[in-house]
């Protein structure tokens, strides 16, 4: 019977803290949706997906994809291009129409002129060299490549480019090695060029030479993270990569334990300012482990950041950088080193304040949404100029929404800020896809991936691109079967995406002073004294109490079992107004429910946490 009501109690509080996830019913997509073409690929890209949609001054929305044409992953890939007319409400060419000039073309981003030009950043083999390597494409014409490197006899395998066009019509390109001389880590690269027109109208690009290549190393990763933007009003570019921080030749790197990196240009990329940490995650203590074995507290930051950023200059030339994180931590329970295989967080960092703030909470339970998928991911960030409010679109996996071959289907969620990215409301799904029939069988499922957000709104809309995968899990991985996807592009009406409520001002950092110490936020004083939810709840020995003062004064937070006794004070004295976060270790204590008090000599709250072990 105890057994039994223990179970109870673990159902209840998975559904209490995941009710969100009700998957009753099949909603329509917020904003009209429209097919620019297929591909039996079941995703566009391994890791940051740049842009894949962008909107001229005309308002034709300009949509490129990679496609595979048949079942057969064997069978060359190509990058296909669409045209949506605003005129006829269609796109203009049924099914897209072919831009790579050889074979193999594959993970394609896009960026688009004031005037309608497409310009298409992508790889494909080289025939002159038998190698892969980034390339461009100016306005449907054909590939230009920049000059390649040389080793040991060989041409570099440099791909999976991003792309951007300069306000000044530079073009910049970030690129990565593929493992050319077999290490685990990468060589990240820059590349620039100039386009030129000649007097017949034969277009071409001048690149810039970096010791006779048309490539600049720039850093080492272990993730396909890297990516650019440009700055719509100036010259500022900024490209970003994520570096490991056991990085070659030192040590071995690892694709878990990662740092985002920032560099800015000022002058149109000729010229680049120092790197910048933008993360620089605290390191566990091996002094405070080996002395007390507290692996929770010891381990100090417990996240990493992990697959995927995404950049963006807003009205004011502000650089806005999106980021997902997992959980890390230097020891667990066991002394090892361990990660969350799906939770995960997505972040903001805004150049002007310098400071963090969450984005899409994808931090339960769930089976496995796929290969190098996590609960939310793939960030996407854009700008409405007209009254400066920032929107991320991102894909969250429902753990209720299981296919037959045990993976998950998925949504496209999009959060907004009105303040700069400081806070940012609860996602709202413009998606809305679910299947018939849970678990779904290969070809029902409805796993949007990718979604890339063009920068501007216009109108009052959003433009949106993703491929919508029909059968959950990727095929490449040989997580089920490849289908026919569409790719998909959706207008979404900016106020459709909900303002609030907002999104809890979790700290990205481990607060290193201790458990008697509340971290403070730099926000204004709430009007009343709040005591949140925990985060996570449930929870597996950690987890983290936030709360707000109106005004200083002395509060005693403390934490009570299911029969009253006090088991634990967290925090005694006097503190300052604002909202302040603290981390219980309850790895000392049993599984069951517990309540956590904020008392005052005004008010007393009560939370309730479920502590499952």
């Amino acid at each position: 019977m105890r057994w039994i009501m223990k179970q109870v109690l673990i159902l209840i509080a998975f559904i209490l803290a995941f009710g969100i996830f009700s998957s009753a019913g099949q909603a329509e997509p917020l904003g009209n949706t429209y097919v620019a073409g297929t591909s039996w690929f079941d995703f566009q890209h391994n890791g940051s997906c740049g842009r894949m949609v962008g909107v001229d001054d005309s308002d034709f929305v300009h949509a490129a994809w990679m496609s595979l044409p048949t079942a057969n992953p064997d069978i060359s890939r190509h990058i296909r291009y669409n045209l949506w007319d605003p005129a006829t409400q269609a796109f203009e060419y049924p099914g897209g129409m072919p831009m790579d000039s050889n074979r193999n073309g594959g993970y394609v981003t896009l960026a688009v002129t004031p005037d309608g030009c497409p310009l298409f950043g992508y790889h494909e083999w080289r025939t002159d060299y038998q190698a892969q390597q980034s390339c461009v494409n100016v306005c449907g014409e054909q590939s230009v490549f920049p000059p390649p490197i040389w080793t040991q006899g060989q041409v570099v395998d440099i791909i999976w480019p991003q792309i951007t066009r300069s306000v000044n019509g530079t073009i910049h390109l970030v690129s990565e090695e593929n493992n050319a001389i077999g290490m685990y880590e990468n060589r990240v690269y820059y590349s620039r060029g100039i386009v030129h027109t000649d007097s017949e109208g034969v277009i071409s690009v001048v690149w810039r030479d970096y010791e006779g290549t048309g490539f600049d190393m720039v850093g080492w990763t272990c993730n396909v993270a890297h990516t650019i933007a440009s700055s719509r009003y100036s010259g500022r570019v900024a490209r970003a990569w994520l570096q490991s921080r056991r990085p070659f030749p030192t040590n071995t790197g690892t694709q878990y334990d990662n740092d985002v990196i920032v560099q800015i240009s000022d002058d149109d990329g000729l010229t680049w300012n120092p790197p910048i940490n933008i993360t620089s995650f605290i390191p566990g203590d091996t002094a405070c482990y080996n002395q007390t074995q507290n692996w929770q507290v010891c381990s100090r930051d417990t996240f990493r950041a992990f697959q995927e950023i995404n950049l963006l200059f807003d009205e004011a030339d502000v650089l806005h950088v999106a980021f997902t994180t997992i959980g890390y931590y230097t020891w667990n329970e066991n002394g090892e080193e361990s990660i969350t295989w799906r939770k995960s967080l997505i972040w903001h960092w805004s150049e002007a304040t310098g400071q963090f703030s969450l984005i899409a909470d994808g931090w339960f339970n769930s089976t496995d949404p796929a290969a190098y998928q996590r609960n939310v991911n793939k960030p996407s960030l854009a700008m409405d100029a007209a009254n400066g409010t920032l929107h991320c679109a991102y894909i969250q996996y429902d753990p209720n929404l299981l296919s037959e071959g045990g993976y998950l289907n998925a949504d496209v969620w999009i959060s907004a800020s009105t303040d700069g990215g400081s806070n940012w409301s609860v996602g709202t799904n413009v998606t809305r896809t679910t299947p018939a029939v849970i678990p779904t069988p290969a070809g029902e499922c409805l796993v949007e991936r990718d979604p890339t957000l063009a920068e501007t709104t216009s109108d009052g809309i959003l433009h949106l691109t993703y491929a919508l995968d029909r059968d959950a899990g990727l095929g490449w991985y040989d997580e089920g079967v490849y289908t026919l996807n569409d790719f998909i592009y959706q207008r979404v009406p900016a106020d459709s995406i909900a303002l609030a409520p907002l999104l809890r001002r979790y700290p990205l950092h481990y607060d290193s002073s201790g458990f008697a110490h509340a971290e403070s936020f730099p926000v204004s004083a709430p009007r009343s004294m709040i005591l949140h939810p925990a985060y996570p709840n449930p929870f597996n020995s950690g987890t983290t109490i936030i709360f707000e003062l109106p005004y200083r004064g002395d509060i005693t937070l403390s934490v009570f079992d299911i029969l009253g006794r006090e088991v634990q004070t967290l925090l005694a004295g006097n503190s300052e107004a604002g909202v302040h976060s603290v981390a219980w270790d309850a790895s000392r204590f049993a599984s069951g429910l517990y309540f956590v008090q904020l008392r005052s000599a005004q008010k007393n709250l009560v939370t309730k946490v479920m502590l499952l072990k």
